[in-house]
């Protein structure tokens, strides 16, 4: 079993209610703790200051709102499923080895409740 199959089953253990939550919430959300905009985070920057929260977003919109990989990929300006597919299993990993970004992950749904 993969790191990210393992916190999907998880998921709704660690955070009750999460497929409630709109995508312009969590977008929003992300933003805030990144201290980027919303546009920034949809658009086409490939700046490490942007990418990280983008990949955070697409792997909370996978995660808590249980959209589609075309359905993400379509928020963030017509990127291709395999684009969105790669950010969650990226970040997927990195919530399950990565305190930083277990810690990141977690301050993001704390602004969501």
């Amino acid at each position: 079993m993969s790191a990210e199959v393992a916190a999907e089953a998880l998921e709704d253990l660690v955070t009750p209610g999460s497929a409630t939550r709109e995508p312009p919430v969590i977008l929003d959300a992300v933003a805030r703790h990144f201290g980027v905009s919303v546009d920034d985070l949809r658009g086409k920057s490939r700046q490490k200051e942007v990418v990280a929260p983008r990949h955070l977003a697409m792997y909370l919109l996978r995660a808590d709102a249980r959209l589609s990989y075309p359905q993400i990929g379509a928020l963030f300006g017509g990127r291709d499923h395999s684009s969105v597919l790669h950010a969650c299993e990226k970040i997927g990993g990195q919530v399950a080895r990565s305190e930083p970004c277990a810690n990141d992950a977690r301050a993001v749904r704390d602004l969501l409740r």
